[in-house]
């Protein structure tokens, strides 16, 4: 009996490998002190003013790019986490919607962990509602991921059927 792992196996390790890595990569940004984060932050708004060559920063900008990064970050991962579950469950036919339905609440868990650990970092605070930003961008990322497997299935059914 030969003991070989699916191609799908495969290409899920290499998915769950990367949002493992990109946790990592969001851990170390909520690790970051309430001070460098705001500079951080604060530089991404002056290359924007810059980049528009605005003559002043909109009272808004800072806000709206930091819920943008959070909403940006966790979408990332919900792509990765999906990817990951589709491809260990494909060899299983399990549908992209059950997927969804699996690595949407697994984002939602690391990003209420995430602004758990924020607690204990100086100068940051827990927030509720960017734990649903989070949430948002993991779950637009598997909705648009279903949706577009969904799509590919059909073109593909009416494809075999015209043939």
């Amino acid at each position: 009996m030969s003991a070989s792992i699916s191609k799908n196996k495969k290409i899920a390790a290499v998915y769950a490998v990367c949002a493992v890595l990109w946790a990592a990569v969001i851990f170390m940004f909520s690790a970051e002190s309430g001070d460098d984060s705001s500079d951080l932050s604060g530089g991404v708004v002056s290359s924007i003013i810059d980049l528009l060559d605005l003559d002043h920063e909109p009272d808004w900008l800072e806000y709206a790019i930091r819920k943008l990064a959070h909403f940006s970050e966790y979408f990332i991962l919900g792509t990765l986490v999906f990817l990951s579950f589709y491809y260990l469950f494909k060899d299983k036919n399990t549908s992209a919607l059950k997927c969804m339905l699996t690595s949407v609440p697994v984002c939602a868990v690391y990003a209420s962990s995430d602004e758990l650990h924020q607690h204990f970092v100086a100068g940051r605070s827990p927030q509720i509602k960017d734990v649903c930003i989070d949430t948002a961008g993991a779950a637009l990322a598997a909705a648009l991921i279903t949706l577009a497997i969904i799509l590919l299935k059909r073109t593909k059914e009416r494809t075999a059927n015209e043939v």
